[in-house]
C-alpha cells in the first residue's frame, strides 16, 4: 500500500474518532445542561413532617385528625445520630464501600457497569452508589437508560456539593425501601424487631440492610433463608473492611436472628374518598400554579408539613359513605359500580364525594366520580343544546317542534332506518319543549342543533362549562380521526372519551344558581410549613346564561321530575327538585344530574369494563339521589365558606 494512501486512511480514522468524541462530548454535555437537581425534594424528605388537613366546624377551622397525612408508605424519621454505627456500616460495607471517599460516583465501578451494560459479560447493570441510590429513590427516577445513568452521575457529583456525607446517609437511610412497605430503618426496626432503631444489635442490622437489594426476596419474615443467606455476606464485608472485629463476627455469622414483628406497622390508615381526591387536587394545581414536578409536588404533599383547608361537609360526606358501603343498596347489579358527589351550587365546593360501591380498602385508588371518563347520554343535552340555544334566542320555553326522525339511513341490503330513535321507541310529532326534556328526546336536540350549530355547541360547552376533555380534533389509538364536534356527540352525548362526574354535574350550577357557572373546589387554602400560603382558591363566579334563561331551564328540568324520566325521585315532594337523567346509547352508563335550591348532586352507574346493564337495574341509579340529599336537614341554608373564613384560616 502507499504512503500517501496510508496517511489518507489514518486521516479519515483520526477525523471520525474526533467526530465520535465531539459528538459523544454534544450529548453528554446535552444530559448535563438537564441534570440540574432540585433541592426540594431532598429537603422535603429530611424530618418528614405530616400534612394536616382542617375542616369548618362550628364556624371554627378544626383539624381533621383521622385524615392527617403521613405519607404515601409507612414512614419514620430516624436521625443519624439515633442510627447505630453497625447499621450504618452495613450498609456502607455492601452497597458503596467507597461511600466516604468518592464524591458521589465510584469510578471504578462506573467504568465497570458501563463496559457491562454494552458487553453483558454477566451481573447487573448499576452499581450505583449510596449518593446515586439517595437520588434515585427521591426522583422516583429508576428506567435502565444510559441518559439517565449519565443524568444520576451529574446530579451526585451537585447533590455531593451541596450536603455532606452525613446529610447524604441519613437521607438514604431513611428513603430506601425494606420491604413490607416500610420506607427507611426506623419503621423497619420496629417491623421486624419491634424495637427503636437505636436498639438494634449487630445480627439486626445486617438483617436490615440486606432486605434493600431485592426487599422481596430478602424479606426476612417471608424468606428467612434468603435473609440469612445476604447478611452473611455482609458480615464478612464488614469484618474484611475492618469494621467489626473477629469476635463480634464470630458471633453474629450463621446465628439465629430472632424476629419480633409488629403487624400495626404494615397496617395504613385509608382516607377517605374526599381526601384522596384533595391531595390529588392540590398536586394537580402546585404542577400547574407553581411549576413544579410531579415528583416535587408529592413529596410537599406526602412529607412537607402542608396545611390544607377542605370544604367538606362532614354530614353529607357521613351519608354518603354508608349508603355506598352497604352493597345491598347495588344488590341488583352483582358487580356494578356507581358513583356520587354533591356540590354547593352557590359556591362550587364539593360538600361530598364516593368514588366507588362498598368499603374503600386502599388510598388513590380509581375513583368513578373524579377520574374515570365516560360518555354522558342525555345529561349533556341541556348543556349542549338548550341552554346555549335559549342564550340564541333559537328556542323558548313554548317553542314546538317535530319528534320525527332526523334522518334515515340505509342498510347493506338496500332498508332504511330512522335516526336516532326515541328511549321509548316512538315519534310523538309536534312537540313542545317540555316534552322534549321530560321525555328525552333524541330527534329534536338535533333539529335544534342545525340552528345552533356543532361549534357553537362545542365552544360553548369546552370554553364556558370547562369540559375540558371533549375532542375538538385528534386521533383514536388506530390513528383515524375522531371529534367530539359532530351530532351525535353533542345531541345525544356520544362522546369519544367522555367526561368525569365531577366536571358535568358541575356544570349544572349554571341552571341552579342564575346563569353562573361555578368551578368545582374541594380545598380553599394550602398552607406550607413555614406558614407562607402556597394556594388560594375562592369561590368565583362565571355569567355563562342570563339569570331569565336558567329559571326556564330549572323550569324544563322539573318537568322531568314531574312525569319525565326522573319521576321515581320522590325527594320532589319534600323539596323544589330538578333533574336529567341519561343513557347511553349501549345502555352501558346511567347517569342523573339533579339539585336542589342550594345543592347540586351528580350519580353515575355502570361497570368498571363497561358492559349492557340489566334491565333489573334500570332504576338503581336514582337510588342514592333519595336519601343521600333527604338525609341532609341544613338542605336549604348551607353555611357557605366565606372570605372571612379564608382570613381566619390565613391567620391560623
Amino acid at each position: 500500500m502507499k504512503k500517501g494512501t496510508v496517511i489518507k486512511i489514518l486521516s479519515v480514522a483520526f477525523i471520525l474518532i474526533l467526530l465520535i468524541l465531539l459528538a459523544g462530548g454534544l450529548y453528554i454535555y446535552g444530559i448535563a445542561r438537564d441534570s440540574e437537581l432540585d433541592m426540594s425534594l431532598f429537603e422535603a424528605k429530611r424530618g418528614h413532617s405530616a400534612t394536616r388537613i382542617y375542616v369548618m366546624q362550628g364556624g371554627e377551622w378544626v383539624e381533621w385528625e383521622e385524615e392527617r397525612i403521613l405519607g404515601e408508605r409507612n414512614y419514620e424519621y430516624a436521625a443519624l445520630y439515633d442510627v447505630p454505627k453497625d447499621l450504618i456500616n452495613a450498609f456502607v460495607a455492601i452497597e458503596d464501600k467507597r461511600f466516604f471517599e468518592h464524591k458521589g460516583v465510584d469510578v471504578y465501578r462506573s467504568i465497570g457497569a458501563m463496559a457491562n451494560y454494552f458487553m453483558h459479560f454477566g451481573g447487573k447493570f448499576g452499581a450505583s452508589t449510596i449518593t446515586q441510590q439517595l437520588i434515585k429513590n427521591v426522583t422516583g427516577e429508576d428506567e435502565v437508560s444510559i441518559e439517565r445513568k449519565i443524568r444520576e452521575i451529574f446530579r451526585a457529583l451537585e447533590l455531593e456539593r451541596e450536603l455532606s456525607k452525613d446529610e447524604i446517609l441519613e437521607l438514604y437511610l431513611n428513603v430506601i425501601n425494606l420491604s413490607d412497605n416500610c420506607y427507611g430503618v426506623g419503621v423497619a426496626a420496629r417491623r421486624y424487631f419491634s424495637k427503636d432503631v437505636s436498639e438494634l444489635t449487630l445480627i439486626e442490622c445486617a438483617s436490615i440492610a440486606a432486605i434493600t437489594n431485592n426487599p422481596s426476596y430478602y424479606n426476612p419474615i417471608k424468606h428467612p433463608e434468603n435473609n440469612a443467606e445476604r447478611r452473611n455476606i455482609i458480615l464478612l464485608q464488614m469484618r474484611e473492611q475492618g469494621m467489626i472485629s473477629e469476635a463480634e463476627f464470630e458471633k453474629a455469622y450463621g446465628a439465629p436472628l430472632e424476629l419480633d414483628p409488629d403487624d400495626t406497622v404494615v397496617k395504613t390508615n385509608i382516607h377517605s374518598w374526599y381526601v384522596d381526591m384533595v391531595i390529588d387536587d392540590v398536586m394537580e394545581d402546585l404542577q400547574k400554579e407553581k411549576n413544579m414536578t410531579r415528583a416535587q409536588a408529592s413529596s410537599l404533599v406526602f412529607s412537607g408539613g402542608l396545611e390544607i383547608f377542605i370544604q367538606i361537609d362532614r354530614d353529607i360526606q357521613s351519608i354518603m359513605e354508608d349508603y355506598y358501603e352497604n352493597t345491598a343498596n347495588f344488590s341488583s347489579g352483582e358487580g356494578a359500580q356507581s358513583s356520587m358527589i354533591i356540590i354547593d351550587s352557590q359556591s362550587g365546593d364539593i360538600l361530598g364525594v364516593v368514588g366507588a360501591v362498598g368499603e374503600k380498602s386502599a388510598n388513590r385508588i380509581q375513583s368513578y366520580a373524579t377520574d374515570t371518563l365516560r360518555p354522558p347520554g342525555s345529561t349533556i343535552k341541556p348543556l349542549s343544546i338548550y341552554a346555549p340555544a335559549l342564550e340564541r334566542g333559537l328556542i323558548t320555553y313554548a317553542s314546538v317542534f317535530d319528534d320525527t326522525p332526523y334522518s334515515f339511513n340505509e342498510s347493506d341490503s338496500g332498508s332504511y332506518s330512522p335516526w336516532p330513535k326515541n328511549a321509548n321507541g316512538v315519534y310523538h310529532g309536534l312537540s313542545t319543549m317540555s316534552y322534549a326534556m321530560a321525555n328525552s328526546t333524541n330527534t329534536i336536540p338535533l333539529k335544534i342543533l342545525d340552528g345552533l350549530g356543532l361549534s357553537h355547541s362545542f365552544y360553548f360547552l369546552r370554553d364556558y362549562l370547562h369540559l375540558d376533555n371533549l375532542i375538538e380534533r385528534g386521533r383514536d389509538k388506530n390513528g383515524a380521526f375522531i371529534t367530539d364536534m359532530d351530532k351525535a356527540a353533542l345531541a345525544l352525548g356520544q362522546l369519544n372519551f367522555g367526561v368525569t362526574l365531577r366536571d358535568i354535574t358541575a356544570a349544572y350550577s349554571i341552571f341552579a344558581d342564575n346563569g353562573e357557572y361555578h368551578a368545582p373546589r374541594s380545598y380553599s387554602l394550602v398552607k406550607a410549613s413555614d406558614g407562607e400560603v402556597l394556594l388560594e382558591k375562592g369561590a368565583t363566579g362565571e355569567r355563562v346564561i342570563s339569570d331569565g334563561n336558567a329559571e326556564i331551564m330549572t323550569k324544563l328540568l322539573q318537568d322531568v321530575v314531574w312525569g319525565g324520566t326522573a319521576d321515581a325521585l320522590t325527594l320532589k315532594n319534600k323539596v323544589a327538585l330538578a333533574a336529567k337523567t341519561g343513557t347511553t346509547q349501549d345502555n352501558k352508563d346511567r347517569w342523573c344530574i339533579g339539585y336542589t335550591p342550594s345543592l347540586i348532586c351528580g350519580v353515575w352507574y355502570g361497570y368498571e369494563y363497561p358492559r349492557e346493564i340489566p334491565r333489573a337495574e334500570k332504576n338503581l341509579f336514582l337510588k342514592p339521589l333519595i336519601p343521600c340529599l333527604r338525609g341532609y336537614t341544613k338542605m336549604i341554608s348551607f353555611p357557605h365558606i366565606r372570605t372571612e373564613d379564608l382570613r381566619r384560616a390565613r391567620a391560623l
